[in-house]
């Protein structure tokens, strides 16, 4: 139960960082900088929300040039274009080795 609640927070937190992306044109940075979160870790879990999935990465990671594209799409009026496919499911992997 704990664990279902943890992950509708962190979707939450995933969908208000791409809110402020797009909408308030905050940067990747900015963005990460609100949740707590290092700018490293933005791009794979913007990647996984519904406003820019369908613009990430063949490495699963929403750019700087992605959301810009996105942001001109959405400035047009353009529907995001369909994912090419799930981005696999975030790791955690270890930086070194003690």
């Amino acid at each position: 139960m704990l664990t279902e609640a943890q992950q509708l927070l962190n979707r939450a937190v995933d969908e208000a960082m791409a809110a402020a992306v797009l909408e308030e044109g905050a940067s990747l940075r900015q963005a990460g900088q609100l949740a707590d979160l290092s700018e490293n870790a933005v791009g794979p879990r913007l990647a996984r929300t519904s406003r820019l999935g369908a613009y990430a990465s063949d490495k699963g990671r929403v750019t700087r040039t992605s959301v810009e594209r996105a942001r001109y799409d959405a400035e047009l009026g353009r529907p995001a274009p369909a994912p090419q496919s799930a981005p696999p499911p975030l790791k955690f992997r270890r930086r070194r080795d003690t």
